[in-house]
């Protein structure tokens, strides 16, 4: 009977390590995953615009970053897009700039197509525009299409905000730095500490 006792200290010893182990591991993943967010938060917070484009075949559009968005309206900026064709065999790329209400043109064309495509040459757009101000969330967006051989038109399409920090990309990670440190908030603090 003497030994039982030993023989269970024994088994507690070794779950109590083994779970000192498992905890220890599952602190450091917490700290290693907060350290992760708050350099992805601080990257997004310094981010004054962000580029949002998709990529699908057979044209590639983006709208390139604004340096400075102007504050305020009746301030003059200039919005460059981009176009690509991974395919020769096109015979033209029809685009079209849609601008958001009170947007105005000062300079450039809102439709226009690119004819006989190089693939792989990024081909350049330019408008300057008034009224593309920080002061209201205003959207442009850049559409185009080809013609494929059977007449059927195959388009994508490439928008940019007046307000990139009230995008849902500009959102999305700040979002889930804010409910990860909820969720380590929620924890009891023994677990937190160990």
């Amino acid at each position: 009977m003497g030994s039982m006792p030993r023989k269970l200290v024994f088994l507690l010893a070794v779950i109590m390590l083994f779970g000192a182990g498992w905890f220890t591991a599952y602190a450091v993943q917490i700290s290693q995953t907060q350290k992760q967010n708050s350099r992805v938060l601080a990257s997004v917070k310094n981010q004054s615009t962000i580029m949002m484009e998709k990529h699908l075949m057979p044209v590639t559009i983006s709208i390139v970053p604004i340096e400075e968005i102007p504050e305020g309206p009746n301030e003059i900026v200039t919005i460059k897009g981009q176009l690509k064709t991974p395919f020769d065999d096109f015979g033209s790329i029809h685009y079209q700039w849609i601008l958001a209400e009170g947007v105005e043109l000062v300079k450039g064309q809102l439709t226009g197509q690119i004819q006989d495509p190089v693939a792989g040459h990024v081909y350049e757009l330019e408008l300057v525009l008034k009224n593309f101000d920080k002061q209201h969330r205003k959207e442009l967006n850049l559409q185009a299409h080809v013609l494929d051989p059977e007449g059927i038109k195959l388009g994508n399409s490439s928008i940019i905000t007046s307000r990139p920090e009230d995008a849902m990309e500009h959102l999305a990670p700040i979002m889930m730095v804010k409910a990860q440190e909820a969720a380590v908030e929620r924890m009891p603090a023994s677990e937190v500490e160990k």
